[in-house]
């Protein structure tokens, strides 16, 4: 049993130690670890090599820059990447245009053949196969992302809202400006808004005047309020049954006009003879 756990352990560090370097960290910002074909995970630092094989984990947030080994070339690493390292981080390992170009004797073959009705395969030389068959640019100028995750920071979305709606909160007449409440489908605003109001009617005061019976006149106090300003005048809806009210000695009838002052005036009253009640 110990032997062959030692040996196994032998044949592990062989794999790793015949593993090529493909590239360099150069840089590093926040969290990266490499991670072998087995799963294993270690922490990455400027400096450290990765192997071909391992594959390169980014975490959130995290920045790396690659020293590709075979050309010296940068490769940029972004957060939450899982990056294969293989031989085609190398630009050198592209394959280059002229390898897929035809001669232009063999252009004029093929052009023969086709005319003469010969198999091409009859013409064109036979492709590389086996281990030794291809060429060296057989490799790719691509990275392999393994996870890609794009955050967006801030979050930031538009939409189409609803026109704003105005939501009155007025106060009564007279009491200046109102304040308008303006409610849209982001949230709320208090705008403050100012609205005229109506000439709204003053309210008068009931009064109560007193006097001896059959006295020559008994004075009348009228008076009111205004949301607006001031009493103007009083108007005369209605006449006492029993009397005669008069005003500056001139007898006063239904819808006359009382002129107010300082929202206030003064009528009398003349009661008829041997007349006493309410």
């Amino acid at each position: 049993m110990r032997c062959s756990g030692a040996r196994g352990s032998r044949s592990g560090e062989q794999n790793m130690a015949s593993a090529k370097a493909v590239a360099t960290v150069v840089s590093i910002t926040g969290k990266a670890e490499a991670r072998d074909q087995a799963g294993n995970l270690r922490l990455l630092k400027v400096g450290d090599a990765l192997l071909e094989g391992e594959t390169l984990v980014t975490a959130a947030g995290a920045r790396a820059e690659l020293l590709v080994v075979a050309d010296g070339s940068i490769v940029p690493v972004g957060e939450d990447q899982a990056v294969l390292i293989s031989a085609d981080l190398s630009e050198t390992s592209r394959p280059q245009a002229n390898e897929a170009q035809l001669a232009d004797g063999t252009i004029q073959q093929v052009i023969q053949a086709l005319n003469d009705g010969t198999n091409l395969d009859d013409v064109l030389e036979e492709p590389a196969a086996g281990l030794t068959g291809g060429g060296g640019g057989d490799g790719n100028d691509f990275v392999r992302l393994l996870r890609i995750t794009e955050g967006v920071d801030p979050i930031e979305f538009e939409f189409e809202g609803s026109a704003a709606a105005v939501v009155p909160e007025l106060r009564a007449a007279g009491d200046g400006a109102d304040e308008a409440q303006t409610v849209t489908t982001t949230g709320e605003t208090e705008t403050p808004a100012t609205v005229t109001p109506v000439n709204d009617a003053p309210e008068t005061n009931a009064v109560a005047a007193t006097g001896e019976e059959d006295a020559a006149s008994i004075p009348v106090s009228l008076s009111g309020s205004d949301a607006d300003g001031t009493v103007d005048h009083f108007v005369i809806k209605t006449l006492p049954l029993n009397g005669t009210l008069l005003l500056n000695g001139n007898p006063v009838a239904v819808g006359t006009e009382i002129p107010a002052t300082a929202n206030g005036a003064t009528v009398t009253f003349v009661p008829n003879a041997n007349w006493n009640g309410e």
